[in-house]
């Protein structure tokens, strides 16, 4: 089947697409929603059920201002989506708590064949971020992983949430979460603007040293609570991984 790609870049345009027959989709919705939120989102709602044959899906829904109830309404009923396996998500600068992120979490339950992963959850004050597990180890086919969570307030404790979100067996630390994921290659990590201290970073950078099948990794850690301790432990396991990486950009000021 010929690929069929379209990008919509407003509600109108979206009610004028016919969705079943297209593989590649690419949805840039920011800042598009405004006082009738919930019956736009249903209409979105409608269409992406309607993406049967879909294969990349790039949707982009920041800046909306969506509450947890707005998440609820458009991803609790979507479809499993069957052929897909690229999934790039962008939800910076909503107003999402750990309601909406539970909601995401059982979302991403149903999906076991993602291969590309992106999730852009900037500015959305998540504290408690994936104490819902988002468990995407459960896509054990994954080999491209980008986690994008700036600014979001979380400190050393958010990261053995994220490792929760990567091991679907409650991972007490990012090595056992990432050393499960045995298919990934390329690893985008940006936890900027947070209060990660030495003892997460320190955990992060074990994770990061058994990452030996990784061939492309950015990690962005700028403006966080990370003392001399904690650049040290990241230092060491950049040594140990840097004879199988064929580029790599680090982000650390602190």
């Amino acid at each position: 089947m010929q690929q069929q790609n379209h990008t919509i870049s407003s509600l109108d345009e979206l009610l004028n697409s016919n969705a079943r027959t297209l593989s590649c989709v690419n949805l840039q919705l920011s800042q598009q929603f405004n006082q009738s939120k919930d019956q736009d989102l249903i209409q979105l709602q409608s269409y992406l059920a309607n993406c049967t044959e879909i294969q990349i899906l790039n949707l982009d829904l920041s800046g909306n201002n969506f509450k947890d109830n707005q998440i609820k309404l458009l991803f609790t009923d979507l479809p499993g989506f069957k052929n897909m396996d690229t999934f790039n998500l962008l939800l910076n600068n909503n107003n999402i708590s750990h309601q909406g992120v539970y909601t995401l979490a059982n979302f991403f339950k149903r999906f076991l064949h993602f291969k590309k992963l992106a999730l852009n959850l900037n500015s959305l004050k998540l504290q408690e971020f994936v104490q819902q597990k988002i468990q995407l180890s459960q896509s054990n086919q994954l080999t491209d992983l980008c986690l994008r969570l700036n600014s979001n307030q979380f400190g050393d404790i958010g990261i053995f949430s994220i490792a929760e979100a990567l091991n679907d067996e409650g991972g007490q630390s990012i090595s056992l979460a990432l050393s499960k994921l045995k298919d990934l290659i390329d690893l985008k990590l940006f936890f900027d603007l947070n209060q990660i201290a030495d003892f997460g970073s320190s955990n992060l950078a074990t994770g990061l040293s058994v990452c030996t099948q990784i061939t492309s990794l950015e990690l962005g850690l700028i403006s966080n609570k990370i003392g001399d301790k904690g650049l040290q432990a990241v230092g060491r396991a950049l040594k140990e991984i840097k004879l199988v990486i064929e580029g790599f950009q680090i982000f650390l000021q602190v």
